[in-house]
């Protein structure tokens, strides 16, 4: 068995299966958003219909808000292959079991096991790239989750709405289709605490340094960071949609300009190892959030279509560079022991920022306007940009030279 402590690295065969069953939490919500208005149709007379229709999307996310530091401690206490299958397989049972159910209710309870599913898979594959890869090797995989994690959703989006045409209870089949990556996870993951060269190198003083230079304030600021960044990434979501409608564009139009940012974030977080080289976490943070809250700003004083494209491409790069800096920047804050129950933490923060974007950026829509929004959401982020820069460098600064050090040292490490 190839391990993560050799010169040769880990195999290609474990990267596809951590990066494949970690994007699992992209079908969750693009495999059956296109069906929700045909179920909605057809439980209309159900009370609060519209409610419960609409918690299909939101129940998944809650449960993983308040579910993944306890799946994040599960990963410290029990064996990382085992959970991230058997959540993979439990996932695609309850998401297929309700392709035969035709009660509303079952539905939204069987969206909460999606839930805790996704929470297991999360938590997993984080502490196993965390474990299992170093220096070069981790920074690639990070960047390319958040390209899987981008690429899936538009695929299954698009794969979700050609089959809701067809029947919706049909979507619910599609969360079966990570079953089939199983076996092969199976053959290529492993737990790396059983392997004696992870024990002796977390055993050295690189990961002694690691653990020492944990400590709240910084664990607190990145939380914060990966909170707000999601708060304002909801935007898109909530907000393009309208403001190109009032524009009297179609929902061809609105679509693109979904997938151009989608792409864009794809591309340029494959690029990320390469962005990363040489730079600090603190300027790649701040570095994405000038991309993106100019992106925003064009946004906001633009009525031409094709540059609104533009500014997307644009805040795709900041997107695409600040999601995997995010989860390579917890990795390397925090040492071994509770490396499960902090990466948790982060995705809780996460979709905490997914559930309450709505609620928070709701006084900014009312009491402006949805164009004059994106330039307040603009000086923000270029705000928060020069808060964390300053903050970080006089908080942190020892922290993170140590860190950079550690990643220069593993990095060389991997190419001996």
């Amino acid at each position: 068995m190839t391990t993560a402590f050799t010169s040769s690295g880990t195999s290609f065969g474990f990267k596809l299966a951590v990066l494949a069953l970690g994007s699992i939490s992209t079908m969750c919500s693009g495999i059956i958003v296109s069906a929700l208005p045909m179920i909605q149709r057809e439980f209309i007379d159900l009370p609060y219909a519209k409610l419960l229709v609409r918690m299909i999307i939101t129940t998944p996310h809650f449960i993983i808000l308040i579910s993944a530091p306890f799946m994040g401690f599960l990963t410290s206490k029990c064996n990382r292959k085992y959970l991230l299958c058997g959540a993979v397989i439990v996932y695609g049972i309850s998401g297929a079991f309700c392709y035969f159910v035709h009660n509303l209710y079952i539905i939204v309870a069987m969206r909460m096991i999606l839930g805790l599913c996704i929470a297991v898979t999360l938590a997993t594959t984080s502490t196993l790239i965390a474990d299992c890869l170093k220096g070069d090797d981790r920074s690639m995989v990070t960047g390319l989750q958040t390209t899987f994690f981008s690429i899936g959703t538009v695929i299954m989006a698009g794969l979700g709405g050609i089959v809701a045409d067809i029947n919706w209870h049909y979507n619910f089949l599609l969360y079966a289709l990570p079953m089939v990556m199983v076996p092969f996870a199976w053959k290529y993951l492993y737990e790396p605490r059983n392997n004696k060269e992870y024990i002796q190198y977390n055993n050295n003083e690189i990961e002694t340094t690691v653990a020492g230079t944990q400590n709240n304030i910084a664990i607190a600021s990145i939380y914060s960071i990966a909170f707000i960044n999601t708060v304002f990434y909801y935007m898109i979501h909530l907000q393009i949609p309208f403001l190109l409608d009032s524009m009297g564009l179609n929902a061809k139009s609105i679509s693109m300009v979904l997938m151009v940012e989608t792409a864009s974030c794809a591309f340029f977080a494959s690029k990320y190892k390469k962005w990363k080289k040489n730079r600090s976490f603190i300027a790649m943070c701040t570095m994405a959030f000038a991309i993106m809250a100019l992106g925003y700003m064009i946004v906001g004083v633009t009525t031409n279509y094709y540059i609104i494209l533009g500014a997307m491409f644009l805040y795709g790069i900041g997107m695409g560079t600040m999601m995997p800096n995010n989860s390579l920047w917890i990795t390397y804050s925090i040492g071994v022991k509770n490396r499960g129950l902090i990466l948790g933490g982060f995705h809780s923060a996460v979709y905490s920022g997914k559930s309450l974007s709505a609620l928070i950026l709701y006084p900014l829509i009312k009491y402006t306007s949805l164009r004059l929004s994106f330039v307040c959401a603009s000086f923000s982020m270029i705000g928060i940009a020069i808060s964390v820069f300053y903050a970080s460098e006089r908080i942190n600064s020892k922290s993170d030279d140590i860190l950079d050090d550690i990643e220069s040292t593993t990095t060389i490490e991997n190419h001996d």
